[in-house]
C-alpha cells in the first residue's frame, strides 16, 4: 500500500537533503547532531503533507559546538535515513476510514460528490480530529450544506471548499464590516428536544397575529430550555426533583422535594405552581428566598415537603445559571443567536483575532433621547462633535424619542426632532463614514402598542436621515454581532413591573439591580413577566431568549443606570439620557468593559 499524497511531498525512505550539501564530512557532522532525535519512532500523528521542521534531517541545519551553522562542500552521496514504514500506511488507513465515514454521512442526506477532489478536501480538513469531534464537525458541515440552495445533489469542489472554510476552519468572508445587525424576525426559534437530547431549531411563525395554541407552545419551549439546564447543572441534587404529576400521584408524605415550576395566584389568596405536567397548590407562608426578584409568573425552584395534595415550601430560588461557553460546550458550535454564519461567532478565529486588534473600537449607547427638547439636541451636537476625532463603531439611540408621548401631536414633535438630528449628523458626516447609526424604538414611540417585539419606526423617519450613511431603524428588541461578540438590546420598563407584583420583597432594596440581573439570566428571558403585565407576541417569544447567554445585554429601562455581570454576561442599563446629566454608556468589545460617561453642555 502507498499514499500518493504522502510520497508527493517527499516523505519516503530517503531524506530530503539539498544537492549542494552532499559530502562525507557533512554526513558525519549531520549524523552527530541528529542522532539523538532521528529517526523518529513514529510520525503517524502528523497528517500527510505536514512534516515538522525540527524533525527534517537537513544538512544546512547542522551546527558546531558554538551554535554556528556548518556549511558543507559538494559531495556525491547523501546520508541514507530509513523512516518507520508504518507512518504512511497508518495515515492512509486514517484517511480511508474518514473517507468512508464522510461518504456514508452524506448519502444519508442524499448528497454526493461530483468528483473525488471535493471528497478529499473534506477528508483533509477532518484529519487530526478525534472521533466525537469529527462527528460533530461533520454534522455542522452537513447542516450548513442542507440549508443552501444547491442546484444539484452532486457537490463540486467550489461548493465544498466554501462550506469547509466557513464551518470547519473558522473563516469568515461575509464582509469587512465587523458589525452585523440581526433582524429580530430572522432570529432562529430554538427548543430542547427530549428525544435527541440537544437544542434544535424549529419552524417559526414571524407574525404578530398568534393563535391560542401558540401561548402554550411558547411557555413549554421556555420551560424546556430552563429544565434541561437545571438537570445538568444540579448534578446529583437533581434526583430530588419531581414533576407535579408525579407528586399528585403519590399518596405518601415526601420530604426534601424540589419542583421547577412557574408561580401563580388564583382563587383569592391561594397560590399554585405549574409545570408542563400539571398544577398544584402550595403554601409559601414559611418560605425563605435566595437572591433574585420573585414575582407572579416567574419560573423558580421550589423546595419543601409534599403532603396530601399540598406542597409546603421551605425555600425558593432561581434556576441555576451557566455561561454561554458552558452551554456551547454541551450542545456544539451551531449559531442560535442569528446571522448569516452557521457557526457561533465565538468559535470563529478570524473574528476573535479581529476583535482584539481593534482595541479602540467602541459602541455608544443612549436611551430616552427626547428629540423634542432643545437641551437634548445641544447635548447630541456636542457628543457628535466630540467623537468626530475618534468615531465609534456605532451609535445606538434608544427611545422614547418624545418627552410628551401623550400629546396629540407627539408624532409631529418626533418628526421635527429627527429632522434636526439629521442636520446635526450631516455637519460631521465626513468623520462617520464607517459608523452605524442604530435607532431602536421605545414603548411610547409611534407604532404598535406595548406588545413586544416592536417593528422599526415608520419609513417617513428613515427618509429624513437618508443622506446619512449607515442608518438603520431596527426592531425592539434587536441583536447585534460585533466580531465574535453577541449583543442583545431591548427597551422595556421591566424592573418596575417586577417590583410592583412581587411574592417576596428583598430585604435590601439597594440590591434590586443585581437581583434583576440574576433573575433574567436564571430564567433565560429578557422579559419573564406574565403576558398580562408585558404583552409579547406568542409566536415571537423566542426573540426574547437569553440562552445561550450573550456577551452583552443592554436592557434600557427607566430604572436608574447600572452595570452587572452574571456568568460572564455583562448586563447594562444606560438609564435615561434626557432625565439625567446626559449620561450614556460606552462599550469596549476588546476588553468587554462598559464605561459610564456624560456630557457637560455648559463647557
Amino acid at each position: 500500500m502507498r499514499d500518493d499524497n504522502w510520497n508527493s511531498q517527499g516523505h519516503t525512505g530517503m531524506s530530503p537533503v539539498p544537492e549542494h550539501h552532499r559530502s562525507a564530512s557533512c554526513s558525519k557532522r549531520w549524523s552527530a547532531n541528529c542522532s539523538n532525535r532521528w529517526p523518529p519512532t513514529s510520525i503517524q500523528s502528523f497528517p500527510p503533507g505536514v512534516f515538522p521542521a525540527q524533525l527534517v534531517p537537513r544538512a544546512d541545519r547542522a551546527t558546531d559546538g558554538n551554535g554556528s551553522q556548518l556549511r558543507a562542500p559538494q559531495c556525491a552521496d547523501p546520508p541514507t535515513i530509513t523512516t518507520t514504514p508504518t507512518s504512511p500506511i497508518r495515515a492512509m488507513s486514517d484517511k480511508e476510514g474518514i473517507r468512508k465515514e464522510v461518504v456514508s454521512a452524506f448519502k444519508l442526506r442524499t448528497l454526493y460528490f461530483k468528483k473525488r477532489d471535493a471528497l478529499d478536501y473534506i477528508v483533509v480538513a477532518l484529519l487530526g480530529r478525534d472521533g466525537q469531534y469529527r462527528k460533530t464537525s461533520l454534522e455542522i458541515l452537513l447542516n450548513y450544506l442542507s440549508k443552501q440552495n444547491l442546484n444539484s445533489a452532486f457537490l463540486e469542489l467550489k461548493t465544498v471548499a466554501s462550506a469547509v472554510d466557513i464551518c470547519l476552519r473558522g473563516t469568515y468572508f461575509e464582509s469587512d464590516n465587523l458589525l452585523q445587525i440581526i433582524d429580530i424576525f430572522d432570529v432562529p426559534c430554538i427548543t430542547y428536544s427530549e428525544e435527541l437530547r440537544k437544542i434544535v431549531e424549529v419552524p417559526k411563525k414571524s407574525v404578530y397575529l398568534s393563535k391560542t395554541d401558540d401561548l402554550s407552545v411558547a411557555l413549554r419551549r421556555r420551560y424546556k430550555l430552563v429544565h434541561q439546564r437545571v438537570a445538568r447543572t444540579e448534578g446529583t441534587n437533581f434526583s430530588t426533583f419531581y414533576t407535579i404529576e408525579a407528586l399528585l400521584g403519590n399518596a405518601k408524605k415526601v420530604d426534601g422535594v424540589s419542583v421547577l415550576a412557574t408561580f401563580h395566584q388564583f382563587e383569592g389568596k391561594k397560590f399554585f405552581v405549574t409545570d408542563t405536567t400539571g398544577t398544584m397548590e402550595v403554601n409559601i407562608a414559611n418560605a425563605t428566598y435566595a437572591d433574585g426578584l420573585f414575582f407572579e409568573g416567574g419560573l423558580y425552584i421550589f423546595t419543601g415537603t409534599y403532603d396530601h395534595y399540598l406542597f409546603l415550601v421551605d425555600h425558593v430560588r432561581l434556576p441555576t445559571v451557566e455561561s454561554g461557553k458552558q452551554s456551547r460546550e454541551k450542545f456544539g458550535r451551531e449559531n442560535w443567536f442569528g446571522g448569516s454564519n452557521p457557526i457561533a461567532a465565538c468559535f470563529l478565529t478570524d473574528l476573535r483575532v479581529a476583535c482584539h486588534r481593534q482595541m479602540d473600537a467602541k459602541i455608544v449607547v443612549l436611551s430616552d433621547v427626547f428629540l423634542d427638547r432643545n437641551d437634548v439636541l445641544r447635548a447630541l451636537h456636542k457628543m457628535v462633535t466630540g467623537f468626530a476625532t475618534c468615531p465609534p463603531v456605532a451609535f445606538i439611540l434608544i427611545g422614547n424619542f418624545c418627552s410628551r408621548p401623550e400629546y396629540h401631536k407627539s408624532d409631529e414633535l418626533i418628526y421635527e426632532g429627527f429632522k434636526k438630528l439629521a442636520r446635526i449628523i450631516d455637519l460631521q458626516k465626513a468623520f462617520y463614514t464607517k459608523t452605524d447609526w442604530i435607532i431602536v424604538p421605545g414603548p411610547e414611540d409611534p407604532g404598535l402598542s406595548q406588545v413586544l417585539p416592536r417593528p422599526g419606526m415608520d419609513q417617513d423617519y428613515f427618509e429624513l436621515l437618508s443622506g446619512i450613511p449607515n442608518v438603520s431603524f431596527v426592531t425592539n428588541p434587536v441583536r447585534l454581532q460585533y466580531a465574535n461578540q453577541e449583543i442583545s438590546i431591548c427597551r422595556a420598563d421591566v424592573i418596575d413591573k417586577m417590583c410592583r407584583n412581587p411574592i417576596h420583597v428583598p430585604d435590601n432594596t439597594e440590591q434590586i439591580a443585581s437581583n434583576f440581573c440574576k433573575t433574567i439570566c436564571g430564567i433565560g428571558h429578557m422579559c419573564p413577566l406574565p403576558y398580562s403585565l408585558q404583552p409579547i407576541a406568542y409566536s415571537l417569544d423566542h426573540t426574547m431568549y437569553l440562552y445561550p447567554l450573550p456577551d452583552l445585554v443592554i436592557l434600557a429601562d427607566k430604572f436608574e443606570k447600572f452595570i452587572g455581570e452574571v456568568s460572564e454576561c455583562v448586563i447594562a442599563n444606560p438609564g435615561s439620557f434626557s432625565r439625567s446629566n446626559f449620561d450614556f454608556y460606552v462599550y469596549y468589545p476588546a476588553n468587554r468593559k462598559v464605561e459610564q460617561s456624560y456630557i457637560d453642555v455648559d463647557l
